[in-house]
């Protein structure tokens, strides 16, 4: 029996540090998976997603690869959002540990409500200091 009941947004309640989030490796046109930088708008007052990944080759399993830049090279404070498939969404923060670069996990979405829905309101569901920082 499957309820109709969904959390689409919700924040972390723990905190949640890993040197490298984990990815999608393939790529589908069903779940769309992606990797975005976040950016706030001033001007608009809209979150502006930049993708650091695209739809790559077909491998030898006959499936296509996602192609994504790396996570290496951005300021502390650089937001990602990285989607495995409308019902997967994570929301990544950069900090520097001990001078080490790691990303604290800060926000997920669960269950989009449609398969279309491309971008994840993120203002909805943090502080938009959150979103601020990495401005």
């Amino acid at each position: 029996m499957v309820a109709n009941v969904h959390t689409p947004h919700k924040q972390c309640g723990e905190s949640v540090l890993v040197r490298k989030p984990a990815i999608p490796l393939r790529w589908d046109f069903i779940s769309r998976p992606h990797i975005a930088l976040i950016l706030y708008d001033y001007s608009s007052h809209h979150i502006v997603r930049y993708y650091l990944s695209e739809r790559g080759e077909y491998s030898t399993s006959g499936k296509r690869t996602l192609q994504a830049a790396s996570l290496g090279d951005f300021p502390e404070g650089t937001i990602i959002e990285v989607r495995f498939s409308s019902v997967m969404i994570n929301l990544f923060r950069l900090e520097q540990i001990d001078g080490v670069p790691c990303w604290r996990w800060i926000g997920r979405c669960r269950g989009l409500h449609d398969f279309n829905l491309e971008a994840v309101n993120w203002l909805s569901l943090l502080s938009k200091e959150d979103i601020f920082v990495a401005c």
